[in-house]
């Protein structure tokens, strides 16, 4: 959607075509197949999409448990939770919280060391990781 909403209609259908593969033959989306394949995948969210359209960011801050980010790109959160399909596959809400939890602890599970480098080099931490947020924001809202 959020490819159709920033003019890129190559990247939509890429991103229906990965869909189809990884539903069939990758058992429901189990297994991503279709990056075995060579099929791309396009990391659009609706954050990008706003910026895209000339909103602007907005003041910053920090998300616990998901790190730096700004009112523009915090607000995204709630379209986002609309189009993820785990509200529509379970009625009990903390189903819902432990699956988005338990995405959040791989995710920075697999990055830990990122932030403890960022730690040892950084004079101010907190400044470096919101300006390299911002920096890198911007670089995929002008792809």
């Amino acid at each position: 959607l959020n490819n159709l909403l920033q003019g890129k209609p190559g990247n939509a259908a890429s991103d229906v075509g990965r869909i189809a593969v990884n539903t069939t033959i990758g058992i429901l989306g189990v297994f991503d197949v279709a990056t075995e394949f060579g099929m791309e995948k396009h990391n659009e969210d609706f954050g990008q999409t706003l910026g895209y359209w000339g909103v602007g960011e907005g003041f910053p801050f920090t998300i616990p448990l998901m790190g730096p980010s700004n009112l523009r790109d915090g607000l995204m959160i709630i379209p986002t939770m609309f189009l993820s399909p785990v509200p529509y596959v379970t009625t009990f809400v903390p189903d819902g919280l432990a699956v988005n939890a338990g995405e959040q602890m791989n995710y920075i599970s697999l990055r830990i060391g990122e932030y403890e480098s960022i730690k040892k080099d950084a004079l101010d931490p907190y400044a470096f990781t919101r300006d390299a947020y911002h920096k890198n924001r911007e670089k995929k809202i002008k792809e």
